[in-house]
């Protein structure tokens, strides 16, 4: 089936404030066919999860895992949970004190990858839209974004270069302040019990350092900037 534009349809827009119809964006969304490796292996299209309309931080993962292809939700699954949990835990020497309502939670991806399917840059082009679409309705900020898909998308780069850390990155998307870290799923994978607490130092260092840098982006941009920075030209 051939791919349609990459582009955003208007009606999603037609909302108020300029912010996408989140029921139009999602029937737009629910049955596409842009790439024949993931939605022939998917259970639903996995959309943003939100408590308010606007979130304070858009927390961007890569793409769903097994649990979240069959719930319909990202970071629901077991380590999505932990992500959930690292991440809007407060931090007071930061001075980090969210609830977990002013988290908005997404994906790079709407459809997983399977284990046996490689990974492909077509995939971010052919889903980009639709994350666009989720910062424009959400309206966050600043946006979290973990790991190396996240990074690509959200930075505008198409690879790494060899080496390349992007833990501790900063960057900009639309005007919206981002910051780039791996991904803590990782601890699910580390076998190996000295590299698994190593990593999760890291984690926790990382995420500190987010906090702190929060705090410092809130003090000298009001809420109102962050909002109009939505329009920028892209990353």
């Amino acid at each position: 089936m051939r791919s349609r534009s990459n582009v955003v349809p208007r009606s999603l827009f037609e909302g108020s404030e300029g912010r996408p119809d989140s029921t139009i964006l999602m029937k737009e969304w629910s049955s596409c066919q842009k790439c024949a490796a993931l939605c022939g292996n998917r259970k639903q299209v996995v959309f943003w999860d939100a408590q308010q309309p606007k979130a304070e931080i858009l927390v961007v993962g890569q793409w769903p895992g097994r649990d979240e292809n069959k719930m319909g939700f990202p970071f629901l699954g077991k380590a999505g949970k932990l992500c959930r949990e690292m991440i809007s835990k407060p931090d007071e020497a930061a001075g980090f004190l969210l609830g977990k309502e002013q988290f908005a939670w997404a994906n790079a991806l709407g459809c997983r990858v399977p284990d046996d399917v490689p990974f492909h840059m077509d995939y971010l082009d052919n889903c980009h839209p639709l994350l666009e679409a989720e910062i424009k309705l959400l309206q966050p900020a600043c946006i979290l974004a973990l790991g190396r898909v996240a990074f690509l998308r959200l930075s505008g780069r198409r690879t790494l270069r060899t080496g390349e850390s992007t833990n501790g990155q900063r960057g900009s998307y639309k005007g919206i302040p981002v910051f780039f870290m791996d991904h803590p799923a990782r601890l699910y994978r580390l076998v190996n019990s000295l590299e698994r607490q190593k990593f999760q130092e890291l984690v926790e260092k990382t995420l500190h350092e987010f906090k702190t840098w929060h705090k410092e982006l809130r003090k000298h941009e009001p809420r109102e900037a962050a909002e109009g920075g939505a329009g920028a030209a892209e990353a």
